[in-house]
């Protein structure tokens, strides 16, 4: 990304940590570090959660292997077609787990750039700056615009990767070790979905608040040179009245 493009991407990497600044209309408070923490325990919790599938996919395999059932009391295997569809549904929930920390990963590579950018602009409070990108966005500057949708399907792709994820864990049901991994990982995961939601949603009140000022005053603009339009044209045809004017 150039200087330019990291500039408009500001407004998409935040944390909303206040609904407002300064009481009437001081625009929204923008907080990074909270979503760079939220997204660092999601990324963390994940990983562990892979480490957790992996030490259950291996015994799985030594069931298999064996053909003794003894090894696989600790999952909950009681024959061999269920070590089988548990070392399946491990596999699955293996490759969902590092889709999700693609995505995320995408997400934090994200922000990175735009706090470094942030960093070397200074200027000034962050909050400043990303209402400033948000006025730029509202302008019409297509750098901000693309940037805005790739801020959306960046979010999209980690709630479909964990969609795809509750899915597997839930067909598989309950693991020893596993499920309390998935468990702890999903709490991290919707707050980082959560936060993704609120910052989309600030953002785009921002913007629509933005858009009605314009429309407002555009409207009032037109009001006033219609007025003025009326008013000339009235004028003019009194004065052809009283004989002045042609």
């Amino acid at each position: 990304m150039n200087a330019r493009t990291l500039l408009t991407a500001a407004a998409l990497m935040l944390s909303v940590q206040a609904a407002h600044a300064g009481g009437g209309g001081g625009g929204i408070v923008f907080d990074p570090t909270n979503w760079i923490q939220t997204s660092a325990t999601a990324a963390s919790t994940v990983k562990q959660e892979g480490i957790a599938v992996q030490n259950a996919a291996r015994m799985a395999k030594m069931v298999i292997d064996s053909g003794k059932m003894v090894q696989g009391r600790s999952l909950g295997i009681t024959d061999m077609t269920q070590a089988v569809q548990l070392a399946q549904q491990l596999g699955k929930l293996a490759g969902a787990d590092d889709a999700l920390l693609n995505a995320i990963g995408n997400k934090q590579t994200y922000i990175n750039d735009v706090i470094a950018l942030y960093g070397a602009s200074k200027s000034g409070d962050f909050t400043t700056f990303v209402n400033s990108i948000g006025q730029r966005a509202n302008l019409g500057n297509a750098n901000a615009k693309n940037l805005l949708t790739q801020h959306d399907v960046l979010n999209a792709a980690i709630q479909v990767a964990q969609g795809k994820r509750l899915q597997i864990a839930s067909e598989m049901g309950s693991v020893p070790g596993v499920t309390q991994a998935v468990q702890v990982a999903t709490a991290a995961l919707d707050t980082l979905i959560e936060q993704n939601q609120v910052q989309a949603s600030a953002l785009a009140a921002q913007l629509a608040a933005a858009a009605k000022r314009e429309a407002m005053e555009t409207a009032s603009r037109t009001n006033a040179d219609s007025q003025m339009a009326d008013y000339a044209t009235a004028t003019r045809s009194r004065l052809r009245t009283l004989g002045i004017t042609p």
